[in-house]
């Protein structure tokens, strides 16, 4: 596949105005934090909780974990205070996490060594973090809407450049990695750095992997149903794993799969950390 250097001047412009359909795109973004909101007029007391859990501070750059340490009734997460609370609170990628997390003596970072009961969901191993975050960190937080930047992704007025997904289509296979059906991921190597592949998957999916990769929420308003086969490259001077400058993923969308993406400012749900303390060992 060829590869290109974009322009970011090409970025699209601004369109101002709200449609139906972007409407109906932030009804579904708010329909996904009910569960977060709901959980938030809830006490500690009637929410689940851990049997026991042991809370540590931790060293420095040690990564994020959550569900590849869970064994058994065990479940250990190490890293940073932010994204335990935001995964706690259902906060998404991309979307804003307001208010002051610092503690002082490295509590930023820290070791959970937790045991829950039976087979909880995840909904119930947020609720239950949620749990320790209030009673231990003696953390406070609250929801409310602002207006904050968004992308919307639609098609081009010349039309998608995408591959409607075919059953029985033969496996997928890049760097002699098989693509899974359903997902959009990242596939890039050292010989091909930026390689985004999605199969079998909805434009949905799509917009969800440009908000995590791009650091920013992007509704998907391309009215697209069904499944596709897609890839995007790119050449860059930004690391594989750095967020990639929204200009040029707008230039690769626009001309490897006809799509659009564009630069608005919608109100989104953000939380707002109203108060945090540092926990005591044990």
């Amino acid at each position: 596949m060829s590869k290109l250097k974009a322009n970011p001047r090409l970025l699209p412009l601004l369109h101002p105005l709200m449609t139906t359909a972007l409407l109906r795109t932030v009804s579904a973004i708010a329909k996904a934090g009910v569960i977060a909101c709901l959980s938030l007029e809830l006490s500690s007391a009637q929410r689940p909780r851990f049997e026991v859990a042991s809370v540590k501070p931790n060293t420095p750059n040690s990564p994020f974990d959550l569900t590849s340490r869970r064994s058994g009734d065990r479940l250990i997460m190490h890293g940073e205070l932010g994204p335990m609370v935001a995964y706690a609170y259902h906060v998404e990628p991309g979307y804003p996490l307001e208010g002051d997390l610092s503690l002082p003596d490295g509590w930023n970072w820290y070791d959970i060594d937790a045991k829950v009961a039976g087979s909880p969901s995840d909904d119930e191993i947020r609720l239950m973090f949620q749990t320790l975050l209030e009673e231990r960190f003696k953390l406070k937080v609250h929801r409310e809407t602002k207006e904050v930047p968004v992308y919307t992704l639609t098609q081009t007025r010349k039309g998608p450049k995408l591959k409607q997904r075919t059953e029985g289509a033969p496996p997928q296979r890049i760097i002699g990695r098989v693509v899974p059906d359903g997902i959009v991921g990242n596939f890039s190597s050292r010989e091909d750095p930026h390689h985004i592949v999605g199969r079998k998957a909805p434009m949905a999916r799509l917009a969800s992997y440009l908000t995590r990769m791009l650091q920013v929420p992007v509704m998907d308003q391309t009215g697209l149903a069904g499944d596709f086969d897609f890839e995007l490259t790119w050449e860059s001077d930004d690391p594989p794993l750095a967020p990639p400058n929204p200009a040029l993923v707008a230039v690769v969308l626009q001309e490897q799969l006809g799509l659009t993406l564009e630069k608005r400012k919608r109100p989104v749900e953000i939380l707002v950390v109203d108060h945090v303390e540092k926990p005591s060992e044990n």
